[in-house]
């Protein structure tokens, strides 16, 4: 599904405004469905939970039982929800986007229910008494999308030509702003090769992650990962501040987390990484750090 849309004049912070949630038949208690509030939406099926849940020392938010994808109101939200084809073998990934780039994930198998079934559909409501919206688009598919056609309805979707074409430019890798040129290249096996795109896009921080697993929250700490950033100079020799040594560094031994954000861009935040490296590779990270091994500083 993808559906343009802008909450404002909200009375209550629970609103609803959209809602298919119902039962997956009779028989199961537990409902399922999508419902759209005016601070976050979600996605759950019938092994949904409301309640936190414990993994080894960990306290895991039920959220990560579920689909679920914050935003705010009074800002024009492009929200996609897609669901992945079904695996019986490695289970299925459903994932939110905002502005046509993955914000949330989750991953559940083929045994969950997350359908109704015939017979026993639940309508779709739209509108609330608690709060004014604005949907401006509303598309609706019997099939996954790939995230290449996801951004291509991303671009589309652009208010006007104009923004269209800015979208357009903004998600390209091969634009380069600075020279306001393309410089599409190819590698061998077609492969993005991070080194020899740099060079083709001096206007862009070319960011590599290396690490174990990826991120849950903003409290889980990932430890033994790397970051390297890349800032070529192009290839017209065009100075940039700031750019050199100072721009092409390396971290290693570090951890990564989920962003936190006081901010109303809750959807930004759903796609933010905070980086730590003041720490020691073994213990959590923290603003003061004594008595640290230089070893394991870089």
């Amino acid at each position: 599904m993808k559906i343009i849309f802008k909450t404002s004049a909200v009375r209550a912070i629970d609103a609803v405004w959209f809602t298919n949630i119902g039962k997956y038949d009779n028989s199961i208690d537990q409902k399922v469905g999508i419902q759209l509030n005016v601070h976050d939406g979600w996605l759950k099926t019938d092994t949904a939970s409301d309640t936190a849940i414990t993994s080894g020392d960990e306290k895991i938010s039920s959220t990560n039982t579920y689909l679920y994808f914050p935003y705010s109101e009074e800002d024009r939200i492009e929200l996609d929800i897609n669901i992945n084809k079904e695996d019986s073998a490695n289970g299925t990934i459903t994932m939110s986007y905002e502005d046509g780039v993955p914000s949330k994930a989750y991953a559940y198998s083929h045994n969950q229910k997350l359908y109704h079934v015939p017979g026993n559909e639940s309508i779709i409501t739209i509108g609330s008494d608690d709060c004014d919206v604005y949907l401006y688009r509303l598309k609706i598919y019997n099939k996954e999308l790939t995230p290449a056609q996801i951004l291509r309805n991303f671009i589309a979707d652009g208010k006007n030509t104009d923004e269209s074409i800015e979208r357009y430019n903004r998600n390209c890798i091969y634009y380069d702003a600075e020279n306001d040129e393309y410089s599409p290249y190819l590698t061998s096996g077609f492969e993005l090769n991070p080194e020899a795109l740099a060079p083709k896009i001096p206007s862009v921080k070319v960011l590599m992650l290396d690490a174990p697993t990826f991120t849950l929250n903003k409290n889980s700490f990932i430890k033994k990962s790397s970051l390297r950033c890349i800032h070529a100079e192009g290839p017209k020799g065009i100075p940039y501040r700031s750019r050199g040594a100072a721009d092409n560094w390396f971290f290693e031994n570090g951890y990564h987390a989920g962003q936190g954000t006081t901010s109303d861009k809750y959807g930004d935040s759903g796609r933010n990484i905070d980086f730590l490296f003041n720490c020691d590779g073994t213990h959590q990270p923290s603003n003061k750090v004594k008595d640290v091994d230089p070893e394991y500083i870089s």
